[in-house]
């Protein structure tokens, strides 16, 4: 498989402090890579949409849907063919995206998962899908 670009898609809520720094890291990282970033703040109050335009290919800001309808939404106007979902709030670490990139030449699908889960709800969540 030949990698024409990669869109990185996050959605962001009051991620103000940390959107500067996830995207230097993104564009550093994938700097000899066609690539581009793609923001779908769900509706912030903190400012997050205005850094967001500064620095992303494209920005754009959107009734507060949650999460999963703004991915949603990003995917829709990505336009390179894989794509990398991430969150904003820096709980993913963007050097991976390299990782995750070498992946899709030998998978159609890759999926993250992170070994110490933040909230109890995330660990319940793990543990019953990997069960299944």
């Amino acid at each position: 498989m030949v990698l024409n670009g990669v869109s990185v898609v996050t959605t962001t809520w009051n991620e103000r402090e940390n959107i500067e720094k996830l995207v230097s890291t993104i564009r550093r990282v994938l700097q000899h890579l066609p690539h581009e970033i793609i923001i779908v703040d769900d509706n912030s109050s903190d400012g997050t949409i205005h850094i967001a335009k500064l620095l992303a290919d494209v920005a754009v800001t959107k009734t507060r849907e949650g999460q999963t309808k703004g991915l949603l939404y990003e995917m829709q106007l990505a336009k390179h063919p894989t794509i990398i979902t991430i969150d904003a709030d820096l709980e993913n670490d963007p050097t991976h995206i390299p990782t995750l990139i070498q992946q899709t030449t030998k998978f159609d699908i890759v999926v993250t998962s992170r070994t110490n889960l933040p909230r109890i709800s995330e660990t319940i969540a793990s543990k019953t899908l990997t069960a299944a």
